[in-house]
């Protein structure tokens, strides 16, 4: 039992004396050089700090995890990538940090450590410690403060405002479409031209005139449809022959539009009116005509289509002309 303790004893001790032999033999194969670009600097000005890591082939080498500073005053703004070339037996690694500082003064950059391990050995080595001096922009109290840049005069170009130009001339446009849309509305006139057929309006008329006629509305006690389809009739031909939106006008409305075409006729004028007023009464006051005031109605339609009626042609380019040849 006590030869087995000193046989423990003395390997321990072997063991032991040889780590501390190899392990500084083996560091000595490492180089480690870590330098700023410069030691001075103005506030806010940029340098590098650079690591340079000579070792064997055959060993991994953990650099330090950098990540936002370097120091408590002294920023980490990039981190390069690391750069290794070989030479003979051994690996160069070099790797840089773009720094910065915003705080004047002297400021110490601690050493880091680089573990490494070979083998069963682990061990680490430590950078150098290195030193920054940040100065302050130098400020000549006798002078008086002016502007880091003078004031600049730039030329004024049209593309800077290209977008307003464009908005505007929108909002142009659109204000000029409400303003006729609603002007035409307050004149009872169609916001879009209706193209005129190319059948007179009056052998449409005529034609409607005469179906209204056999289908003997009246007679069917039908009186208020009857007068309702005969009055849409006038309108509709009204509308082509004279233009006038009669569709959306009240009896009153349509002969004071038709008041200087029909004063020529004085007898057309008081019989048109008369059919107007008795359609009138017939679908808004529930008024009973006699049958032949229903007679009386649909011959005074017939009249005013055939005394104001324009004969009309139809040309090869589809063009309406009168009888004279007068576009119309």
């Amino acid at each position: 039992m006590f030869v087995f303790y000193r046989i423990v004893k003395y390997w321990s001790l072997l063991t032991a004396l040889l780590f501390l032999v190899t392990a500084p033999a083996f560091s000595q194969k490492f180089k480690l050089n870590t330098y700023l670009d410069t030691t001075t600097i103005l506030i806010g000005d940029q340098l590098k700090y650079n690591i340079e890591l000579e070792q064997p082939q055959n060993v991994k080498v953990s650099f330090p995890k950098l990540v936002d500073s370097l120091a408590s005053k002294i920023v980490i703004i990039e981190t390069e990538p690391a750069d290794t070339s070989k030479q003979k037996d051994k690996f160069i690694i070099r790797k840089s940090y773009l720094i910065t500082s915003f705080y004047s003064g002297f400021h110490q950059i601690p050493p880091f450590e680089f573990a490494f391990k070979v083998d069963n050995i682990s061990d680490t080595i430590l950078s150098q410690e290195l030193f920054l001096t940040v100065n302050t922009m130098p400020v000549d109290s006798a002078k008086e403060i002016i502007d880091i840049k003078p004031v600049m005069n730039t030329s004024f170009r049209i593309s800077e405002i290209k977008n307003e130009i464009i908005i505007g001339l929108v909002v142009v446009l659109l204000a000029i479409l409400i303003f006729w849309v609603v002007r035409r509305y307050k004149k009872n006139k169609p916001i879009f031209a209706i193209k005129k057929p190319l059948e007179a309006p009056h052998i449409t008329a005529l034609r409607e005139l005469d179906a209204l006629r056999s289908e003997k509305l009246w007679q069917s006690n039908q009186v208020k449809l009857f007068y309702t389809r005969l009055t849409d009739i006038l309108r509709k031909y009204i509308f082509g022959r004279y233009g006038v939106n009669a569709m959306e006008m009240t009896s009153e409305e349509i002969l004071i539009e038709l008041e200087q075409e029909l004063n020529f006729d004085m007898d057309l004028k008081t019989s048109f009116k008369k059919l107007l007023v008795q359609a009138d009464m017939v679908k808004f006051a529930k008024e009973e005509p006699l049958p032949q005031e229903n007679e009386i109605s649909l011959l005074s339609a017939y009249t005013f289509v055939n005394r104001t009626k324009i004969e009309v042609i139809v040309n090869q380019e589809n063009t309406l002309k009168n009888e004279t040849g007068k576009n119309y």
